[in-house]
């Protein structure tokens, strides 16, 4: 069992998936009509595919609105926040600027976004 199990509904389940490989720098471990299953480190990602019929009653504007008053902010530890605002940007998301970033308990910070608008934050160990 992963240290933790986070699941994430995807309007569009490809890009979703293309995006989290690209800003992890690595492929899912599974793949389906439904679901992209990415690791980091001890822990899983799931993209689940939200139902058609509730995919087609809402659309993403690009670039997306950013969901930041939502009730959960994924945090994923990454080697170099450069390459993933790199990374995040070429696959339909993004990440703040260096000067968004700060420094807590030995790692820097900055928020990003995937191509839905879901919030989220890379970790960087100071220490590099």
């Amino acid at each position: 069992m992963p240290a933790l199990d986070a699941v994430l509904y995807a309007k569009d389940l490809p890009a979703m998936s293309r995006f989290y490989a690209a800003v992890l720098g690595r492929p899912p471990v599974h793949t389906d009509a439904t679901i992209a299953v990415h690791m980091i480190g001890d822990s899983r990602l799931t993209l689940h595919a939200i139902p058609a019929h509730i995919a087609e009653t809402f659309t993403i504007a690009v670039p997306p609105e950013l969901r930041e008053e939502a009730a959960i902010k994924l945090t994923m530890a990454v080697g170099s926040i450069e390459v993933v605002r790199s990374a995040a940007r070429a696959s339909g998301g993004g990440c703040f600027a260096s000067d968004r970033e700060w420094a807590y308990e030995g790692s820097r910070y900055v928020d990003g976004w995937d191509p839905e608008g879901n919030v989220l934050q890379f970790a960087e160990p100071s220490s590099r």
